[in-house]
C-alpha cells in the first residue's frame, strides 16, 4: 500500500508539469500521461492492465456482495433451511441486481469519480462508525440501539446531498445523527425492559 499510494502521489506531482498545470479531467491524468508518453503498443497493454484491475476489483467486490446476501442476509432471515440450489439461484439474482444498480448509478452522473467514493464512504462511515466507537467506549449499547445507529446514520448520510444543506459534508450529520440514534434507543429498550419486568 506505501508503494501504490506512493507512485499515485508521485504520478499526481509529475503531472503538473507534464500538462502545465492543464487537463480538462484530472481524474484520466495516469491515461493521458501514458497516450502522450509511450508508443500505441505499450500504451494499449498498459491499458489493457488498468483495465484488468478494475474489472477484478468490480467482480470481486459484486461476489462478495452477492454471497453476503445470500448467506448472511436470505438464509438466516428468511430460509434457515433453504437448499444449495436455492442459494446459488439467489445468488445468481443478487448479481443481476446489483449489476443493474450499479449500471443506473453509473448513468447518473457524477462530477468525479472522488465525490462519487466520498458519498458511498460517507454512508459506510456514518452507518458502522457511531457504532463501532460508542460499542468501545460504552457499555451502554444495545442490540436495537445498533440496529438504529446503522439504518439511521446511513440513511441520513444518504440523503443528506439532496437537502438544503448540502454543501455540510454527509459524513458529518450521518455520523452525529447515528451516535444520537444508537443512545436514545439503547435508553428507550432498557427503559421498556425495566418496564416489562
Amino acid at each position: 500500500m506505501t508503494l501504490s499510494f506512493a507512485a499515485a502521489s508521485f504520478i499526481g506531482i509529475l503531472g503538473v508539469p507534464f500538462f502545465k498545470g492543464f487537463l480538462s479531467d484530472p481524474e484520466t491524468l495516469f491515461i493521458e500521461m501514458v497516450q502522450n508518453s509511450l508508443s500505441p503498443f505499450f500504451v494499449g497493454i498498459v491499458l489493457c492492465a488498468v483495465l484488468a484491475a478494475i474489472t477484478n476489483a468490480m467482480g470481486s467486490q459484486v461476489l462478495v456482495l452477492t454471497s453476503s446476501i445470500a448467506e448472511d442476509f436470505y438464509k438466516r432471515a428468511f430460509r434457515p433451511r433453504a437448499s444449495s440450489k436455492e442459494l446459488l439461484l439467489v445468488s445468481r439474482l443478487g448479481i443481476l441486481i446489483v449489476s443493474g444498480v450499479a449500471f443506473f448509478i453509473a448513468l447518473h452522473k457524477t462530477e468525479t469519480i472522488y465525490n462519487l467514493i466520498l458519498y458511498a464512504w460517507s454512508g459506510i462511515g456514518s452507518s458502522f462508525g457511531p457504532l463501532l466507537i460508542l460499542s468501545l467506549y460504552s457499555k451502554r449499547v444495545t442490540y436495537y440501539g445498533a440496529w438504529a445507529g446503522i439504518i439511521g446514520g446511513g440513511f441520513i448520510a444518504g440523503f443528506w446531498p439532496f437537502t438544503v444543506f448540502h454543501f455540510i459534508p454527509p459524513m458529518i450529520p450521518g455520523f452525529v445523527g447515528g451516535s444520537l440514534l444508537i443512545l436514545i434507543a439503547s435508553k428507550c429498550q432498557k427503559i421498556f425492559s425495566l418496564k416489562d419486568n
